[in-house]
């Protein structure tokens, strides 16, 4: 008599294998804490990040690190939106951090977001400008959204911060992004590490990555 066992065996085996490879293609796939968003890897080199509760989404090249918190630096703490009370809750959705980045020059963009109605009675952005002086609004579009951008900068112990804010209150959101630039003086390191970009550069760099968001 034949093995009448051969057929359901290979039939197991073949649904395994199926599980195995589709575990496989999820393991590119992660949630921030809490939330759904995920950050998927593409044949076309480059990731894609979707928040479904903040109906966002963006593509970035592989080579550009990201993160789903905010780091602190001399400037700015981790908050969502670094111009909102404390007491305003939100979350940090994602960080893209310019490739090359280093001590003495650092680019990043930060998104961040929030449905509360505090957040969205007071979707705001720096009060002011550069070295003080008072914040100069404008008016942009980013992926047909009106916001809301103000420049304005820092410097303090051989630190220093230039950012570009953008703020909206659109679909029931507050959606806050900032493009940030940082960097230490040069000369409090005995042999500092090379300037890997200037300020204008690391702009129009981060600037790029923002002309990618999609907003639902």
């Amino acid at each position: 008599m034949g093995d009448h066992t051969g057929a359901p065996r290979r039939r197991a085996w073949g649904m395994i294998l199926a599980a195995v490879v589709a575990l496989a293609a999820l393991s590119g796939c992660a949630a921030a804490p809490g939330m759904s968003d995920t950050s998927v890897a593409s044949a076309a080199s480059s990731r894609h990040y979707h928040s479904p509760r903040y109906g966002l989404a963006i593509a970035y090249p592989q080579g550009v690190p990201a993160a789903r918190r905010f780091e602190a630096d001399y400037f700015l703490g981790t908050r969502w939106n670094p111009d909102a009370a404390a007491a305003v809750p939100g979350d940090a959705l994602l960080a893209l951090t310019l490739p090359g980045s280093n001590t003495i020059t650092r680019g990043v963009m930060r998104i961040g977001a929030s449905r509360a109605p505090r957040a969205l009675a007071a979707c705001s952005g720096p009060s002011s400008g550069p070295a003080g002086a008072p914040a100069e609004p404008r008016r942009v579009l980013i992926d047909g959204v009106a916001f809301t951008r103000v420049d304005t900068g820092d410097a303090a112990m051989n630190h220093h911060l230039q950012r570009h804010s953008y703020r909206a209150v659109t679909a029931g959101r507050c959606i806050a992004i900032d493009l940030i630039v940082t960097g230490v003086n040069p000369s409090v390191y005995a042999s500092p590490p090379a300037r890997p970009f200037d300020r204008e550069t690391a702009f129009a760099r981060l600037e790029a990555l923002l002309s990618r968001l999609r907003l639902e």
